[in-house]
Order: C-alpha cells, then sequence, then structure tokens
C-alpha cells in the first residue's frame, strides 16, 4: 500500500508546476515574440549597412563626397588643447591662419585652445589636424598662400611695451583717476 504523505507530495508538485505554467504562459509568449523581432531587426541592420557601405563607395568614386575614410589611426587619435597650441606655435600661424588651413572657423580653433584635456573633434576637422600635424612651416606657408591668404610673419603685432612704460602710465594716473576708482567703491562723487 502507497503511503500517503508521498502521494500527496507528488500531487501538490503535480499541481503547482500546472500553475507555474499557466502563470508564466504569456511571459515565455513575449519572450519567443521578442527573440523574433530581434532577429528581425538585425537582419535589417544588416542589409541597411551593406547599402550604405555601398552608396558611400558610389559617392567616393563619383567625387561628390570626399574620401574622409579612417586613415591609419585616425579614431584613436587624441587631440588635445595644448597639442592646438603647439601645433600653431611650431607652424608660426595665428588662429585665423590655422583655421583656414583646417577648413574651419577661427572662432573654433580659439576654443579649441582654450579647452583642457582631449578635444572631441569630428572626422573632417580631425583628419585635417592630423594631415596639417605632418607639415613644415614652409609646406603650411605654401599652402595658405595657394589658398589665398595674406600670410602673416606670426607672432605680435606692434611693437612691444616693456613692463616699466605700464607702470609709469600707472603712476601718472592723477586725481581723475583715483576718483573714479573711489566711485567704484560705493564712495559718492565729489561735488564742487
Amino acid at each position: 500500500m502507497p503511503n500517503i504523505a508521498v502521494v500527496l507530495k507528488e500531487e501538490i508538485r503535480r499541481l503547482a508546476r500546472n500553475e507555474i505554467r499557466a502563470n508564466t504562459k504569456k511571459l515565455h509568449d513575449d519572450n519567443v515574440a521578442l527573440k523574433h523581432t530581434i532577429t528581425d531587426l538585425k537582419r535589417r541592420l544588416s542589409e541597411l549597412e551593406r547599402k550604405n557601405k555601398r552608396l558611400s563607395k558610389a559617392a567616393v568614386a563619383k567625387g561628390v563626397v570626399p574620401d574622409v575614410a579612417v586613415k591609419s589611426g585616425q579614431d584613436r587619435a587624441r587631440i588635445s588643447a595644448k597639442a592646438i597650441r603647439t601645433l600653431r606655435s611650431r607652424l608660426g600661424l595665428t588662429q585665423a591662419e590655422l583655421a583656414q588651413l583646417l577648413g574651419v572657423s577661427a572662432q573654433s580653433v580659439y576654443q579649441w585652445e582654450s579647452k583642457e584635456g582631449t578635444l572631441r573633434l569630428r572626422s573632417a576637422p580631425k583628419a585635417a589636424v592630423l594631415e596639417v600635424r605632418e607639415m613644415g612651416k614652409k609646406e603650411a606657408r605654401a599652402r595658405l598662400e595657394k589658398m589665398g591668404a595674406a600670410p602673416s610673419q606670426g607672432g605680435r603685432r606692434g611693437p612691444r611695451r616693456s613692463t616699466k612704460a605700464k607702470t609709469k602710465r600707472k603712476r601718472k594716473a592723477g586725481p581723475a583717476r583715483k576718483a573714479k576708482a573711489g566711485r567704484k567703491r560705493g564712495r559718492p562723487r565729489k561735488t564742487r
């Protein structure tokens, strides 16, 4: 004669399995549907990538789009603000001249130089910076002249004043300057 406790446990297990299966059937169906959707999306993505690659090759071949393909290590190249400043001083260029060489605005070069750390550049300016990095002074000047830029001699324009001249100008400040300084501090203006 079978043991009643064993039979009861088996029946409870069977009922619990059926209950769990009934409750998780909806989740299982949703999971299967999601897997089908994912495989369909992966297939469509690979088709689109192939199509995009073919169209970009055709556009480059026709000359419609310049080939900004990844050169040796362009993705891994890190360009910092210090590197831009060093490049510009090594070539003896102004910010405007470097901007013209790179095909960007002078404001962009100014902002790049004033930032700290590694710069996040788009692919075209990054490729241009990497190309200009390989140039020498003469080659950069030649390319600027070819582009039609009036090359400057680089550096500061005009005569440089010594620090002594600056301090003399400050000392010569008379009562008008002192009165102006007093107003800045919130003191009332002297009336006559």
